[in-house]
């Protein structure tokens, strides 16, 4: 298991659910990360806070995802696998859907020469080590607009 990525839920009383945020509506996340082991980890935390989610390695493979359907948001380590990174994943996707929210993680320091670019209201990012919770936590406040509606 990789240790930036190790489940810190003591309980599943613990885990944020999405209910907690508004009405419950079957939220979709698309997360692509090319570590195996952080897509499981971070992938059973978003489920058990009730938000299916689909899990790929590369730009590619989240591509074809976003194709084939819609998705309430994007998680997104900006170094990937192949040819394409996180930043063009998410242009890419943004084309597609523009108001699609973005969550970044990345392990990189220098966040202003990263966020510049591509700063604006659904777009955050999470600085590597990071937890669990800590995503579930930003994706569900990233989420939480939208269910007031």
């Amino acid at each position: 298991m990789t240790p930036a990525y190790r489940s810190n839920f003591g309980n599943r009383s613990e885990i944020p659910r999405l209910d907690s945020v508004g009405p419950s509506a079957q939220t979709r996340v698309l997360l692509v990360d090319g570590d195996q082991d952080v897509r499981e980890v971070v992938t059973r935390a978003l489920r058990m806070a009730q938000i299916a989610t689909v899990a790929v390695a590369t730009a590619d493979e989240a591509h074809n995802e976003l194709n084939l359907g819609e998705f309430d948001a994007l998680v997104a380590d900006i170094a990937l696998p192949g040819a394409a990174n996180g930043l063009d994943l998410a242009r890419r996707a943004r084309r597609q859907f523009p108001s699609l929210p973005v969550l970044y993680l990345s392990s990189a320091t220098d966040w202003g020469q990263i966020a510049a670019p591509v700063y604006d209201p659904v777009t955050r990012f999470l600085q590597k080590p990071v937890g669990t919770r800590a995503i579930v936590a930003e994706l569900l406040d990233m989420l939480a607009p939208a269910r007031r509606l």
